[in-house]
């Protein structure tokens, strides 16, 4: 394999190179329609094209951070 592209489903798609061993993905959540990933594969013989899966993602709850107390003025 000298080429793998993966179509996210979400409009977006990631080329690696070479024989890529894993690769990863960070989707929005709040979407009622699973997403349709593809993946390609290049070699010397040619594109070739593996079986789409279904990715379903769930709302998370919302998470807070770089939180930092802050002063406020009163009667201003």
């Amino acid at each position: 394999i000298t080429q793998w592209t993966v179509d996210w489903g979400d409009g977006t798609s990631t080329v690696y190179a070479g024989a890529a061993p894993t690769a990863s993905h960070v989707y929005s959540d709040n979407r009622a329609t699973p997403y349709t990933v593809s993946i390609q594969a290049v070699n010397e013989d040619g594109v070739f094209t593996a079986a789409s899966k279904s990715v379903t993602v769930n709302n998370l709850a919302p998470v807070l951070s770089n939180l930092s107390a802050t002063t406020v003025q009163e009667g201003g």
